[in-house]
């Protein structure tokens, strides 16, 4: 994972203590990861709650505000784009990168 693809995504990150197949604490690394590239985020781990959506009636509000601070921009003047492949994953947002030159001085 390219954590320098999502430095412009917002993310709002809700995790449950017991989820059986992603819980908090298996994802709490790849959290700080992200952190680390600069991406920014909310996480917000659920002590209680399995893998289902038990616990959006206490987020919603928080989610709901998150969404409103951090809207879209279709347009965004900086992308950032990562990768070991180009002949796949060579799209960020509406820019399709189609060969690689060299980095300008």
């Amino acid at each position: 994972m390219f954590a320098g693809k999502l430095a412009n995504r917002p993310f709002f990150i809700v995790n449950a203590a017991n989820d059986p197949l992603y819980p908090a604490i298996v994802i709490e690394p790849y959290v700080e990861m992200m952190k680390r590239g600069g991406v920014p985020l909310v996480f917000h781990p659920q002590p209680a709650g399995g893998h289902d959506t038990s616990w959006w009636p206490s987020e919603r509000g928080a989610y709901e505000q998150f969404v409103h601070e951090h809207p879209r921009d279709p347009s965004s003047e900086r992308l950032s784009w990562e990768t070991e492949r180009t002949d796949r994953a060579n799209r960020i947002h509406w820019l399709v990168i189609d060969k690689l030159g060299a980095a300008p001085s």
